[in-house]
């Protein structure tokens, strides 16, 4: 008498569930002596729709269904009677007209549901048995959740672990912390899966040996069944929020970096730049933001900035860059140094001028990428820095600063090193031996290294040579990020790291090896080249070395990961943390004495302590 089944499942020890269409759920109950089994109970949602799954309320005198239109549905045995039930209360579109994949209740009368809404959705069950809609909150990084996980159910709210879909990609995600424990490319989300997982009453996500299988049907008519095992990778939580989204501007930050002022003294401060046009310089007191104010703004939106300080100096330069291939200059001067005689809290900044390109151009051009290094190759009454930048034309180029304003020329103007047929996006400096080495990351995926040689004669000069030292096809999409880390430095040759990340979501870490002939020429030599596909749920939006073989990375899946690098597994991922800000497009690092602080700027600013060493 009923329709064609769509799905069975256990609902207790002794009852197994049949799910068929128009709206009928059939409970079978099942004996220990084999017998045959005989229907116990009839649910009726007294709807056209799919029933998809069952749970017990907690007093054993009812059930909660839920369907493929999103509805969730209340059903009361206290009766006890063998005959057809119909569903005393309804609550609709609890998931937005979608499959609600899971179902769980609770003493408390809650009633926790996921669905391919990707989210997790609360209903609470009244004393008089009516089912009254709650709050439903998303997941991110799951477009679909198929399977949640509890570990005590007396003590957690919200679920463990869930699981799920983003896209074809079958994800599994520790909740409070948002760290991805699993992620596989499954081919499609229609076909068979099936895992073995569970979780400890601790909240501890366990394996089988063999964890997931995933069945495909082959048109020559054969199926094909692929195994993942070893798919748990232990962490420990080394990321901490200390300050969870600031809002600093009225558009999203583009780019932001963070400094000290002076040695010795814990004045962090952070230059920010958005879409608003302006730049705010902030100032961080017990990791969070206390003080703020506005520098003078630009005319169109500001994409980069950059900071430079000298060891042991007082002064720091910054330089902001955005539209019209505008480029601004300031010095900061912190007077709280150890052993001056002010001992306030007395910040000076001069806006010492402007720089630019002989190009002409329009709104729509603008400065991408800024990076700035101390000059060595000067004494302490000539302190500059070097500072280098790639614009949306394809040029690369650097300026001179000069710290005293007395100098004739304190800005000298830019000197021209190449111009990309693609937009640069990201560059890094580089400082070996007698040369300023320059990264610079396209809107093509490619990474190239530029050299400028300083003379050091009667006159200091730079020269820039007229090809790149070396060049990779890193990204099928643009490359957003780039830094890099020395892992040895001699006279002779020097060994580093190149990380980058971009749109394919992928993380790319190179280890060069950079040496010197006879002819004074340098070469370069790639050791190993390893990348993370899927490194992210989306976008990669800045990578930071925080030691010589670790480094931490965010985008606009609003997660910090703290990975580490090694030639023969490559990056492998350490911990993770959520961030709360949208919208996420740069990172910054700077270390406070004993402390390492990272802060990831979008629709605010969220500033995360990394313990690296734990």
């Amino acid at each position: 008498n009923f329709k064609s089944i769509q799905k069975v499942s256990w609902c207790k020890d002794d009852l197994v569930a049949s799910f068929h269409i128009k709206g009928i759920i059939v409970l079978w109950q099942v004996s220990k002596i084999p017998t045959n089994s005989v229907v116990r109970t009839v649910l009726n949602t007294t709807t056209s729709v799919i029933p998809i799954c069952i749970y017990p309320l907690s007093s054993g005198k009812g059930f909660v269904v839920g369907d493929s239109c999103g509805n969730v549905s209340l059903f009361s045995t206290e009766s006890d009677s063998s005959d057809e039930i119909y569903a005393t209360s309804v609550c609709k579109k609890v998931h937005a007209k979608q499959h609600i994949n899971q179902i769980k209740t609770f003493k408390d009368g809650r009633v926790i549901s996921v669905g391919n809404d990707g989210c997790i959705a609360e209903c609470f069950i009244t004393n008089g048995n009516i089912l009254v809609r709650g709050t439903s909150i998303p997941i991110s990084g799951i477009s679909g959740v198929s399977q949640m996980w509890y570990g005590n159910l007396s003590l957690e709210t919200l679920p463990v672990i869930v699981a799920g879909y983003y896209g074809n990609v079958f994800t599994v995600i520790d909740y409070a912390s948002n760290f991805e424990l699993v992620k596989f490319e499954t081919g499609g989300r229609q076909r068979k899966i099936s895992h073995l997982m569970s979780v400890s009453p601790e909240g501890n996500l366990q394996f089988s040996r063999q964890s997931i299988a995933v069945c495909l049907n082959r048109k020559d008519g054969r199926n094909e069944v692929t195994l993942y095992s070893n798919l748990y990778c232990k962490h420990s939580k080394l990321l901490h929020n200390r300050a969870k989204g600031v809002s600093l501007h009225g558009e999203p930050i583009y780019d932001a970096c963070m400094f000290t002022t002076a040695e010795d003294v814990d004045h962090v401060a952070v230059v920010s730049g958005s879409e608003d046009c302006t730049a705010k310089l902030s100032f961080l007191v017990n990791d969070t933001v206390k003080t703020s104010f506005s520098l003078p703004p630009q005319e169109s939106c500001i994409r980069a900035v950059a900071a430079s300080r000298k060891s042991c100096s007082p002064i720091s330069l910054i330089a902001i860059g955005g539209g019209k291939l505008s480029i601004d200059f300031y010095l900061i001067k912190d007077a709280n140094v150890p052993g001056n005689s002010f001992r306030g809290n007395l910040i000076q900044i001069y806006n010492i001028g402007k720089g630019g390109t002989h190009d002409m151009t329009n709104i729509d051009h603008r400065i991408n990428a800024i990076k700035a290094l101390p000059n060595p190759f000067v004494d302490e009454a000539n302190a500059s820095h070097f500072v280098a930048i790639g614009d949306s034309n394809g040029n690369v180029g650097f300026f001179i600063v000069q710290e005293d304003r007395k100098h004739e020329r304190f800005i000298i103007p830019k000197y021209h090193v190449t111009t990309q047929d693609r937009p640069v996006l990201s560059l890094d400096i580089l400082l070996w031996k007698n040369s300023f080495l320059i990264v610079v990351g396209s809107t093509s995926g490619d990474i190239s290294i530029w050299c400028v040689a300083v003379n050091q004669g009667a006159t200091l000069t730079y020269n820039a040579h007229k090809a790149p030292i070396h060049e990779f096809k890193t990204h099928q999409m643009g490359t957003n990020t780039i830094c890099t880390s020395i892992l040895n430095n001699s006279t002779s040759s020097m060994n580093l790291l190149l990380c980058s990340a971009g749109d394919d979501q992928a993380i790319s870490v190179i280890e060069l090896l950079l040496s010197r002939g006879s002819n004074k020429e340098i070469s370069v030599t790639v050791l190993s080249n390893s990348v993370t596909p899927e490194a992210d749920v989306s976008a990669v939006k800045g990578v930071h070395f925080i030691g010589k073989s670790k480094f931490i990375s965010v985008g606009y899946g609003q997660k910090m990961l703290l990975w580490n690098w090694s030639r023969s597994k490559g990056s492998q991922l350490l911990s993770a943390i959520g961030i709360d800000v949208c919208d996420v497009n740069c990172l910054a690092f700077c270390r406070v004495r004993n402390r390492a602080l990272a802060a990831a700027g979008g629709e605010g600013l969220e500033i995360i302590e990394v313990h690296e060493n734990n």
